[in-house]
């Protein structure tokens, strides 16, 4: 029998030489063992991300507690806030129109033109010398409550008390409106004598056509000493009262008599003229002319 050549293999440490074992291959992970094998792995992964979810879910719950609560805090402050500041008195109110607008102060109640105080004058220029607490509303939309508030009706100017001192809104273009004592002012522009002007109106009836009264007072200087008769001293005249109307937002038109009034009235003119006519109808009286513009104002 012929000797077979052996191939010599070299063990070492009870392993065979490398030389003489297959080449490994690399793992087919598409194989089912090689996937059972990674199981365990990506439970671990899963759970460890399912936690760290449950982490992210817990901060954002506390976040917005804390949010939440901040929030609560704030809407309470603001609250107080609201409640204080609609509890502040008239001084209040007066600091903030002051801050925000320009104002003329009345010097110790002298009229520099004519260099003499009201006590040497005979009658006012008020409608009433008393101050009545009001609201301003400005054309900002800003309202100011708990304002002491009178119509100066020599200089057309409203003006207001803060302490012992008197200031008159200047310009009077920032009133909208006024409300003191039942009455509403405010500043309009109106014709007169063929220029526009800004004025203040009391505030009768509103609607597509408005119903103002125009109040003025005069001043009437000292009279000189004459034979046989007493001097007369300075002295505001009695208030004399004017009507306008504002139709469809064009300047404040005077309207002196029944005629007048109609030609306002445009093509309703006739129409209102029934009306006056039928109601036996005064156009001298406040009450009787509000029943005229809002009788035309609800065609």
């Amino acid at each position: 029998m012929a000797d077979k050549k052996l191939t010599p293999v070299v063990v070492y440490r009870g392993r065979t030489n490398i030389e003489n074992l297959p080449k490994p291959t690399k793992p087919n992970h598409s194989n089912p063992i090689n996937i059972l094998r990674k199981q365990p792995e990506i439970k671990k992964v899963q759970n460890s991300l399912q936690l760290s979810i449950g982490l992210l879910y817990l901060l954002i719950f506390i976040i917005m507690q804390i949010i939440k609560s901040f929030l609560m805090k704030r809407v309470c402050f603001f609250i107080l806030l609201f409640v204080l500041t609609n509890s502040l008195n008239a001084q209040t109110m007066l600091n903030g129109l002051m801050d925000s607008y320009r104002f003329t102060k009345m010097k110790d109640g002298i009229y520099t033109r004519y260099n003499l105080k009201m006590s040497e004058i005979q009658g006012t220029p008020y409608l009433d010398e008393e101050f009545i607490t009001g609201i301003i509303i400005t054309h900002d939309g800003v309202t100011y409550e708990n304002i002491p508030l009178r119509y100066n009706a020599y200089s057309d100017d409203l003006e207001f008390q803060k302490g012992e001192d008197i200031y008159n809104i200047d310009p009077k273009t920032i009133i909208r409106k006024a409300e003191f004592g039942g009455a509403v002012f405010g500043c309009m522009k109106y014709d007169s004598f063929g220029k526009t002007q800004n004025g203040l109106f009391e505030m009768l009836t509103e609607g597509k056509a408005t119903l103002l009264v125009k109040y003025t007072v005069k001043f009437l200087e000292k009279e000189k000493v004459q034979a046989f008769a007493d001097p007369k001293p300075a002295r505001f005249d009695t208030p004399k009262k004017e009507y306008y109307m504002v139709i469809d937002g064009a300047p404040a038109k005077l309207f002196t008599n029944k005629k007048s009034l109609l030609e306002l009235f445009g093509n309703r003119k006739d129409e209102m003229e029934t009306y006056i006519s039928k109601n036996k109808l005064s156009v001298k009286d406040n009450n009787e002319l509000i029943k005229i513009v809002s009788y035309f104002n609800s065609l």
